[in-house]
């Protein structure tokens, strides 16, 4: 039996699929009902017949910060898949952030130790390595430092990992996939369908940074062939390609059939956007949408190398062109 915890987002319903089409039995957490709603559509869009597949999931009701629910839920388990996170750049969150990513993910580690489970792995992200400088490539050997660039979210992921270590060192067996940006379809606008929304109905402008980017399939082939083949003890970079924001803004825009943006906008004006922003949601004619961390992450230029995992299993990344052909075919087709 396999536990998926976040296995209503973008990944851990995937890796929920993936699994699920070898024969194998899942379970996942959920916290409500309606999270779990248009998981069939997903599965038929992944493949053409797979939507009655998703009736085979076993639901179990739970939090990774109710150490209890997880208990129950890793009943009879044996590998578990720790993909539940929460994603923010708002100040407001950083509190819950920490709470989910860092005590959920030690709840997380706990009951595996409780349980007596075989194996986990833990979908991190590359933001957990950390960075101390602008335009640094990023691989697995670059040591965590305390920088201005390192967001809420890349320290609450650092301290999630370091629990995952904790873990290892008490026993239980652990590998760790640090993605990039991952692009896949998904049930709500979060993570990087937010773009595809954000296309369709027109993006004015494209910041001048860059980041790195790969396949929700990717990840999920990863993540299910380092646990069979039990490779542990080991963190992975998921990297497919480098690109400009402007490049895969205009990727996206084309493939959903909008005109792709040619104007930048520099860190300078984001900042006074930032400050209009925000006082219109102080006056609460809007909720904020920027943040001093987002416009960090917008404008700073960062590039990955994603090429260790292939050392280590039959691998090769898809095109982010495909990745991106499938999220738009399924954002227009919900549309209909």
């Amino acid at each position: 039996m396999n536990l998926v915890t976040g296995g209503t987002g973008i990944v851990g319903s995937r890796i929920l699929f993936d699994l699920l089409a070898q024969g194998q039995a899942v379970r996942a957490i959920y916290r409500d009902e309606q999270s779990k709603s248009g998981m069939a559509r997903l599965f038929e869009h992944w493949e053409e017949g797979a939507g009655t597949r998703a009736d085979q999931i076993q639901w179990i009701e739970g939090d990774v910060l109710d150490i209890e629910s997880l208990l129950a839920a890793m009943d009879g388990v044996q590998n578990v898949y720790h993909v539940a996170a929460m994603v923010s750049f708002h100040k407001k969150d950083h509190d819950q952030m920490m709470k989910v990513n860092s005590e959920g993910t030690s709840n997380v580690v706990n009951a595996c130790l409780d349980g007596n489970i075989e194996k986990i792995c833990f979908v991190s992200s590359v933001a957990a390595i950390g960075r101390s400088k602008p335009g640094e490539v990023i691989h697995e050997e670059i040591m965590w430092k305390n920088s201005p660039l390192n967001s809420q979210y890349a320290i609450s992921k650092y301290s999630a990992e370091r629990e995952l270590w904790r873990g290892k060192e008490e026993g239980l067996n652990v590998c760790i996939v640090n993605p990039c940006i991952v692009v896949g379809p998904g049930n709500s606008p979060r993570s990087s369908m937010q773009i595809f929304h954000r296309a369709w109905k027109g993006i004015p402008f494209h910041p001048t940074g860059s980041n790195g980017f790969v396949g929700v399939k990717d990840v999920s082939k990863v993540c299910i062939n380092l646990m069979e083949k039990e490779v542990f003890g080991e963190r992975f970079v998921l990297c497919a390609e480098n690109l400009h924001y402007h490049e895969f803004f205009s990727k996206v825009s084309t493939a959903l059939g909008k005109r792709p943006t040619t104007k930048k906008i520099s860190k300078k004006m984001l900042k006074f956007a930032w400050i209009v922003d925000s006082i219109l949601a102080g006056i609460g004619l809007r909720k904020a949408t920027l943040t001093r961390e987002s416009i960090k992450s917008a404008t700073n230029n960062v590039s990955y190398l994603g090429g260790k995992i292939t050392e280590h299993i039959d691998f090769a990344y898809t095109p982010i062109d495909e990745a991106i052909h499938h999220t738009a075919q399924y954002f227009l087709a919900a549309r209909k």
